[in-house]
């Protein structure tokens, strides 16, 4: 899929080019946080999706799907190097005061 991926990374093609193009393409999403108070939670959920942009591609096909193109690969990998660990307290605060 040679679609441009906006910062957030939602993108579609309803309607690729190409003779043996499928008419309705799309990706599967991931919905993360982008923090978490638990180191041990942040590695595992950046671990999970590492493996799904790396090894776990290899069983795309089987599965009855494309691998992701490199460009969404380092999209996407980009992305979760920017989720890190907050203090509880911090997520509380933060809670705290959108509800003001």
């Amino acid at each position: 899929m040679n679609a441009e991926l906006p910062d957030n990374l939602l993108a579609y093609v309803p309607d690729p080019g190409g003779e043996y193009s499928y008419p309705i393409v799309t990706f599967t999403w991931v919905l993360v946080r982008k923090q978490y108070a638990d180191d041990a939670k942040t590695e595992q959920v950046k671990s999970f999706i590492q493996w799904c942009l790396t090894s776990g591609q290899d069983y795309a096909e089987a599965a009855g799907n494309v691998r992701l193109a490199p460009h969404v690969i380092r999209a996407s990998e980009s992305k979760l190097e920017a989720m890190k660990v907050v203090s509880k307290k911090s997520l509380v605060q933060a809670a705290s005061v959108a509800q003001d």
